[in-house]
């Protein structure tokens, strides 16, 4: 009778209760359950029963439906194993009681990479619930970043002097302190100081907050969306110049040299590479990208084209080379 239970419960026929009521976390790992939550909308209740597993439990959209993957101590289970694409809407994931890890890790971090710009990424945690995204922000640089979070945690680590990416001790500077060798009160202060310095952070519900809890439970259960991994948006030359580049009467080489005017205004202003670091190559990008602004007028360019130069010129004066 229990088999035969069990076996409605992988065609998704149930509630989560039900689910959570039979499964074995020794035996179903990396095993999947499908709950539709136009049928059997998740609770907070249920959701809070999370917690109280031994391993890392989680939930992931698929066409509509909700998916339960049972992970192990330390991770959530694979979305490769589990067969979901990178386009889900939501990848919510729990942190045992127990755990000593009440807020995403910063394996979480490093995951977001491995999602589309459309995933709703979530914690529950004994604290509350963690609405998080890809690292927006690069401290170690002061500068917005579109780099993965293993990039940027590898950068803002050697800032701060924690190895966060070597397991072995042997290979951590002199000056340096292993990640992997903090306390678990440690190891959730850095996780928790990365999320906030990277701009992570989308927002955060503690389990007493009734309307916030209204509000992600809606997003949990596909009906509404509150957050997004998408790449921060870096600044322009462009921003708010109002003249399409598409509608200018460019020919093939104009329209090259004029990207290319753009690419290099846009470089300095964001500081991409070793600019961050070289005042001269900085000063050397605005001056060839003035340079080529010239050869355009110089070759003659229509009424449009130069209102449009004039708007990139008066914007680069406000670009720091400094």
């Amino acid at each position: 009778m229990e088999e035969d239970k069990y076996a409605e419960i992988d065609k998704g026929s149930t509630s989560l209760t039900d689910i959570l009521d039979s499964v074995d976390t020794s035996r179903d790992r990396n095993k999947t359950f499908e709950i539709d939550p136009r049928q059997h909308p998740i609770t907070k209740e249920e959701l809070f029963r999370f917690l109280d597993f031994d391993v890392e439990l989680s939930l992931h959209e698929d066409n509509g439906k909700l998916i339960l993957g049972v992970g192990n101590e330390h991770s959530p289970a694979d979305s490769d194993v589990l067969n979901i694409g990178e386009n889900s809407r939501l990848s919510l994931h729990s942190h045992p009681r127990n755990s000593g890890m009440p807020y995403p890790s910063l394996s979480d971090a490093i995951a977001t990479q491995n999602h589309g710009e459309s995933t709703q990424l979530m914690q529950i945690g004994s604290e509350g619930i963690s609405i998080y995204r890809r690292a927006q922000f690069d401290s170690s640089q002061n500068k917005p970043t579109k780099d993965s979070a293993k990039e940027v945690l590898g950068r803002w680590g050697n800032t701060h002097h924690i190895d966060v990416l070597n397991y072995e001790e042997d290979k951590v500077k002199d000056e340096d302190v292993s990640y992997f060798s903090l306390s678990n009160e440690e190891k959730t202060q850095a996780a928790r100081d990365f999320f906030r310095d990277s701009d992570m952070i989308v927002d955060f519900i503690p389990l007493n907050d009734e309307e916030g809890l209204k509000n992600v439970l809606a997003a949990i259960n596909l009906e509404k969306v509150i957050s997004d991994n998408k790449y921060t948006e870096l600044p322009s030359i462009m921003d708010a110049i109002d003249i399409d580049i598409h509608d200018l009467p460019l020919d093939h080489a104009q329209q090259g040299k004029l990207n290319t005017i753009i690419r290099h205004f846009d470089l300095v202003l964001n500081r991409d590479g070793r600019l961050n670091r070289d005042k001269e190559l900085r000063k050397g990008f605005l001056e060839f990208a003035h340079e080529l602004m010239n050869e355009m007028r110089d070759a003659g360019v229509d009424k449009k084209t130069e209102e449009l130069l004039q708007q990139i010129g008066e914007k680069a004066k406000d670009i720091k080379v400094d």
